[in-house]
């Protein structure tokens, strides 16, 4: 595969981790507050992107991993979200103004840090400038909830039409696009790190 191809993929696998992030809270049958459903999109984004790193590490000796290091980024990543949660409610709940915006640039910059430090310690040395482009972008998709608007969708079932669904409060285009672009900025620093190896 061309190096430069490691962006598109990981960025799809984002993709498909956010939409069945946002199943898995809330479809399952588990409940909203439930724990388990709670920390759905880290383990969610933890395993999908796993799989790919150990698919990249049987190809190339340069992207370091191992199988105790592959448990550990799935944690990093639940942790990661419960983090960014966790800041989130907290500058929510202390009356900032604006406070949708801060709450949810917050929630999304302690998101990717925690993420970009474990891809660090994991997977491939990030530069400091590659810190911080995962941070703030991190917290520039975290705004994608505040600033959303509800989505049309198709309902079927006792009421079946066109109605207006807040798909985004509800958190399906911010686990999408957040984790896409996560994921594809994770590829790009691949893909980067592969050809300075060349």
């Amino acid at each position: 595969m061309k190096s430069e191809m490691h962006k598109f993929f990981l960025a799809l696998i984002g993709i498909g981790a956010g939409i069945a992030s946002f199943y898995i809270q809330h479809f399952t049958g588990w409940g909203w507050r439930n724990f388990l459903s709670d920390l759905a999109p880290g383990i969610v984004f933890g395993i999908a992107t796993v799989f790919y790193f150990i698919w990249i590490s049987a190809r190339s000796p340069r992207f370091r991993t191992g199988k105790f290091w592959i448990v550990l980024w799935i944690g990093v990543s639940t942790v990661a979200y419960f983090a960014a949660d966790t800041v989130g409610r907290y500058l929510t709940g202390k009356g900032l103004t604006p406070p949708g915006q801060l709450s949810f640039f917050g929630a999304g910059l302690t998101g990717a840090i925690l993420l970009a430090l474990g891809f660090d310690f994991f997977f491939i040395r990030l530069k400091i400038t590659q810190f911080l482009l995962l941070g703030i972008l991190g917290g520039i998709l975290g705004l994608i909830d505040f600033y959303g608007d509800p989505l049309y969708v198709w309902l079927a079932g006792p009421q079946t039409g066109w109605a207006a669904i807040d798909l985004i409060g509800a958190g399906l285009t911010l686990y999408v696009i957040w984790q896409a672009g996560i994921a594809f900025t994770l590829g790009w620093i691949i893909d980067k790190h592969a050809k300075a190896k060349q």
